[in-house]
């Protein structure tokens, strides 16, 4: 299937006779005498398409630039091109390495390079990346844009609370906001989300949420669905984009513990989908509580380390709420927007040290000698189990959050040629099963 995006209107002949003394401008001039257009080959890759009025000689030669969302990657590809008619047409078929990610907004345009070395380049287009065989229904709630195929006005009406929850939380209890618009695609068939993907998806994979792109995917039942579920799951990933955004800096960003503590925050304000205080009564019962620093990184693939880690970030992040307020987690945010380290992040907004609050913490439930054995990795991809036993809630479909970055580190390896890693940044998406 093909869908065809265009961008531009076609000009009559004045404007092509205009277009001739546009060339020897200086380099790099604009034009908007063309008509850009992109086929998605879901699940093969986009070609990108030019046609626009040419009176002068053959250019020397066309090339396309297109990139992800906020300049995060850029991409020439040379394209191939005739003039006839008084027209030039230009396309390239781009078939990355990688799928690309289901929702994935590509922006693009063409540049034009006469003999003389001058240049003269189109307006940008914007192409999205979807599944077209599927009917979509698209919706609005503030800045997120819901796109979802069944389930009708249920489904979209529990995306919207979790998405206001969400949103209202942030903004009221800790000064955060979307500073962007992004999307929530809800796959009803978990089997065609998969998928749609990329393939590489574990078989328990709940959906996915890349910050960098601006794209949450997740499962939405049409039939035999929790209601609250689903709106808990939304506000989750939505509250994982908004710290993105908060947070966003060329240097770090935000531990996991904070992530996922102020993600699992928020959603328990809907539907508490997982006995995180008993949880962490087991832990550490049973003795294995382990320090702040072994939350940090990436969650662990495996199922029950992975809710010990969550169990474990929530209780984190309660215990700065109920010490120094909503403020405090705000003052972290502010913190962290600048690019500082956990250790001058922690002393900047809460007024003591990484340590200090990693003993103050483990003192309120008693434990003096906690295990220092990371439950977490650096920037390294989890994929996970559905967790059984504890933490599982009956008859509800298992969509325990865990960091996934390869979903990310796939778009932008299939697109980059020029490319500025910004620590922490480019491989931080969020998952769900």
């Amino acid at each position: 299937m093909r869908r065809r995006i265009i961008r531009g209107p076609l000009v009559a002949m004045l404007v092509a006779l205009a277009l001739v003394g546009a060339w020897t401008a200086p380099a790099a001039a604009e034009v908007d005498a063309a008509v850009l257009t992109a086929d998605v080959n879901f699940g093969t890759g986009i070609t990108f398409r030019l046609e626009m009025p040419h009176a002068d000689a053959a250019p020397a030669g066309v090339e396309v630039r297109y990139g992800l969302p906020d300049g995060i990657v850029v991409r020439r590809s040379t394209a191939e091109f005739a003039v006839a008619d008084g027209l030039l047409r230009a396309a390239y078929a781009w078939e990355p390495r990688v799928p690309l990610v289901v929702g994935t907004e590509v922006e693009y345009r063409f540049v034009i390079r006469a003999a003389d070395g001058s240049e003269i380049r189109t307006a940008p287009a914007a192409v999205s990346y979807f599944d077209v065989t599927l009917p979509w229904t698209t919706a609005s709630e503030g800045m997120v844009e819901i796109w979802y195929y069944a389930g009708g006005e249920a489904v979209e009406t529990d995306a919207r609370a979790g998405i206001r929850a969400a949103l209202d939380i942030m903004r009221h209890s800790f000064g955060a906001e979307l500073e962007r618009p992004t999307r929530l695609i809800l796959y009803a068939d978990i089997g065609h989300m998969r998928r749609d993907l990329g393939g590489g998806a574990s078989p328990w994979v709940g959906g996915a949420a890349i910050a960098d792109l601006n794209v949450t995917v997740l499962h939405a039942p049409a039939a035999d669905r929790d209601p609250l579920d689903l709106q808990a799951t939304v506000a989750h990933e939505i509250t994982h984009i908004v710290l993105e955004h908060r947070t966003r800096n060329p240097f770090g960003g935000l531990p996991a513990w904070l992530h996922e503590g102020l993600a699992t925050t928020v959603e328990a304000e809907i539907n508490e989908r997982f006995a995180y205080g008993d949880i962490m009564t087991r832990l550490v019962a049973q003795g294995d509580f382990v320090s702040l620093r072994g939350i940090t990184g990436s969650f662990p693939a495996d199922s029950r380390a992975a809710v010990n880690a969550y169990a474990q970030s929530n209780s984190l992040v309660t215990y700065i709420i109920e010490t120094w307020g909503q403020e405090g987690v705000a003052r972290l945010l502010e913190a962290y927007a600048g690019g500082v380290s956990d250790d001058e992040a922690v002393q900047a907004a809460l007024g003591i040290s990484l340590d200090e609050l990693d003993r103050a913490w483990l003192g309120s439930y008693g434990v003096e000698s906690p295990s220092f054995e990371s439950l977490t990795q650096p920037e390294v991809a989890a994929a996970m189990a559905p967790p059984d036993g504890e933490g599982t809630p009956p008859a509800r479909s298992t969509s325990e959050p865990v960091v996934a970055a390869a979903a990310a580190i796939a778009v932008i390896a299939a697109a980059a040629t020029v490319l500025v890693v910004r620590r922490g940044r480019i491989a931080r998406g969020y998952a769900r099963y």
